[in-house]
């Protein structure tokens, strides 16, 4: 299926900061958009610099005239520019800034990731269709993935490499490779749209707290005894065995992280399970290793 080209020589080093801009700069570079196209038609995934002969490079033109019913390159070239632009405007343009906040978020984790551990751990956590093997300067780069024959390259210290983060190739990705003096490997690689849910842009804090204070048998004893009916502190004190004042601290916890509600009863507090923590305990695992049916509180 279609992939994202890589305009190589164009885009990377540009000072363009805007859509407009970029694409300003694409409607210019006549050379490098003739250059991408034949790389596209040529149909490899996976070539070096040398497979673009005079005769491929003749045959991918020709192809591109055909396909785009243009009578030259520069044709071609508007007629993609004007397609890029209503694309733009009428799917990414009001989305585009939450589009741009996860691409750089994901491009500076990608950047200390290499700052850390080494261009091959960089390397292995972009995409199913490339593994590598090696250390901090230097991979063993297998492309199409463990059930493809894609090629193979090493990796060399003075290597060059660029990744592009895409959201419109999942869970696909494009590698151009170029062979000179040394090796530069493009990479488009996956990056997994903003989800429009309310439930995925919150911050991971509060579920982290919850799985920490889960973290505590006594804790989950409690809550299981809540799971049968409303219980005091004093009550659950008797229940577990441990002071009023223990059960006290455990049942902060789980108030603060919105597992237990609590609710004055005469001379009593009585707490009881939240939604949250009712759907948390539909199913347990026994210590046979069984999976037991729990009900579920009302």
């Amino acid at each position: 299926m279609p992939t994202p080209e890589l305009f190589v020589n164009i885009l990377p080093s540009s000072k363009a900061v805007t859509f407009a801009q970029e694409l300003a700069l694409l409607g210019r570079s006549r050379r490098a958009f003739r250059e991408a196209m034949v790389r596209r038609f040529i149909g490899k995934p996976l070539f070096m610099r040398a497979d673009i002969t005079a005769r491929a490079r003749a045959e991918a033109l020709s192809r591109l005239a055909a396909e785009t019913s243009a009578h030259d390159t520069e044709e071609a070239l508007a007629d993609f520019c004007d397609l890029l632009h209503e694309f733009f405007e009428r799917c990414l343009a009001s989305h585009w800034d939450q589009f741009e906040f996860a691409a750089r978020r994901d491009s500076r984790a990608r950047e200390e990731l290499l700052r850390r551990f080494g261009v091959t751990s960089v390397l292995r956590t972009l995409t199913r269709d490339l593994t590598a093997k090696g250390d901090r300067n230097t991979a063993a780069v297998e492309f199409g993935g463990k059930e493809s024959k894609g090629g193979q390259l090493n990796f060399p210290p003075d290597g060059r490499l660029l990744l592009t983060p895409s959201y419109f190739i999942w869970p696909h990705s494009a590698f151009v490779i170029l062979r000179r003096d040394t090796v530069d490997i493009r990479i488009a690689y996956p990056l997994a749209a903003p989800s429009p849910s309310a439930r995925h842009a919150m911050p991971w804090e509060p579920a982290a707290k919850r799985f920490a204070a889960l973290g505590d048998p006594t804790r989950l004893r409690i809550l299981d005894l809540l799971s049968n009916r409303d219980l005091s502190t004093r009550e659950l004190a008797g229940m577990l065995g441990i002071s009023e004042g223990g059960v006290s601290r455990h049942l902060s916890v789980l108030y603060d992280t919105g597992l237990v509600q609590r609710q004055r009863d005469s001379y009593f507090v009585l707490y009881r399970l939240t939604a949250l923590a009712s759907a948390m305990l539909v199913r347990v695992v026994a210590s046979d290793g069984t999976e037991t049916r729990r009900r579920e509180h009302s």
